[in-house]
């Protein structure tokens, strides 16, 4: 709604934006239906009716806090798709931030400066409090009304409008058009792998203190480790691997733009040089593929330098090199996303299948030390295994095949 509204006459612009007002009070009915199943549900399954009930207005609260996060960046965003990236950004950022500050032993006062440490705080079963809801509700409303003051102000302003851009395109090919289309996301994203390689290079450091204080981790993890090195290089692969598939996220958006691009009718005029669509979609492709593995050497480089001086038994090259070796995994997830698109665009949402397949199943498969320095495919296709004789040392020299 936020995208058709920009660029329209007047008139039309006041339709969309009563037509937008209208699904403010959707937003709230899906969470609250949300927190009424997750409640019953609960409930049903052999949970108290008071904590069950306490956990599903948390997911409710949560609902409407975020909608209204949305709405605001909907008013601020150019076009939908920035809109989404900002709203899912920053509840990305605030999951992971809440996680990492509970796990480091933050002070208590970090909880309460987090939207979801509020809901976090009802302790649902140990402690039911309703009382932190109130200041999601608080947030709710706050959020919500900026959101509709600045589409107020945008509308009687005409700052709603696209500015006039240049009358000839700095674009010359059609490799550089789709590096300019998605430098943006290209840039959000670079800054939360940086985030994501600071929080697991944290983790990684301090991953002996972690197995000490959590053996049934460890037990998870022991499933293919043979000594504490190996222990430690599996966590290592786990925690890559979780990368790898958040990094096929944007991959598998920059093919999508490509479509979204056709229905908007921006890719006609390009199309009707000497461009071919062959041509215009292996550009896309290869920012779709490049992208993502640069976003996994970044934060495997990050890890490394959290990694190298914690005497652990990884060094820097081992975390960059198993960052490598990531890289060919996360472009069999981008891949049917590419099929799709090209050979099936209508049927788009199939071009998620390999994300979610992916993220399903995170830790189906792991990569290891060769050692006999050869890498052959695991079951899962974000893996990589090895076998050889267990009587020569590891050797991590050989190079990785997919």
């Amino acid at each position: 709604m936020a995208a058709a509204i920009v660029g329209t006459p007047p008139l039309l612009r006041a339709s969309l934006a009563n037509e937008a007002r209208s699904f403010a009070p959707w937003a709230v009915i899906a969470s609250l239906a949300v927190g009424v199943v997750a409640a019953v549900a609960t409930g049903l399954c052999g949970g108290g009716w008071g904590p069950s009930l306490l956990l599903g207005a948390g997911f409710t609260v949560t609902g409407w806090m975020f909608a209204t996060v949305a709405a605001v960046t909907a008013q601020v965003g150019s076009d939908a798709r920035t809109a989404s990236s900002i709203a899912v950004g920053a509840l990305g950022v605030l999951f992971v931030l809440r996680g990492f500050l509970y796990s480091v032993g933050a002070p208590a006062w970090t909880t309460w400066i987090n939207p979801l440490g509020w809901v976090q705080e009802t302790r649902p079963a140990s402690g039911n409090h309703w009382w932190p809801l109130l200041l999601g509700i608080a947030f709710a409303i706050v959020m919500g009304a900026v959101a509709f003051g600045l589409q107020t102000s945008r509308l009687r302003s005409g700052t709603d409008r696209p500015a006039a851009g240049p009358r000839q395109g700095a674009a010359r090919t059609p490799l550089r058009l789709a590096v300019r289309l998605n430098s943006a996301p290209v840039i959000y994203w670079t800054v939360a792998f940086i985030g994501l390689g600071v929080i697991f290079g944290y983790f990684t450091g301090s991953v002996n203190d972690l197995f000490a204080a959590n053996p049934a981790m460890a037990g998870v993890f022991a499933a293919g480790a043979t000594s504490p090195p190996a222990l430690v290089a599996e966590f290592l692969v786990t925690i890559l691997s979780l990368i790898g598939i958040i990094a096929s996220v944007p991959g598998v958006q920059t093919i999508n733009r490509v479509r979204a691009e056709e229905l908007d009718d921006r890719t006609e005029p390009v199309l009707a040089t000497a461009i071919g669509r062959s041509r215009y979609l292996g550009s896309n492709v290869a920012v779709a593929f490049v992208a993502p593995a640069v976003f996994v050497l970044i934060a495997g480089i990050v890890i490394g330098i959290f990694a190298s001086p914690a005497d652990i038994g990884i060094s820097f090259g081992d975390a960059v090199l198993q960052a490598a070796a990531t890289v060919p995994a996360v472009w069999t997830v981008v891949s049917p996303s590419v099929a799709v698109i090209g050979a099936r665009p209508h049927v788009q949402l199939a071009s998620w299948l390999g994300c979610w397949r992916r993220s399903s199943s995170p830790c189906s498969g792991r990569v290891s030390n060769c050692p006999t320095g050869r890498w052959e495919s695991a079951p899962s296709i974000t893996s990589r295994t090895c076998r050889g004789d267990h009587r020569t040392g590891p050797d991590c020299s050989g190079s990785a095949s997919t």
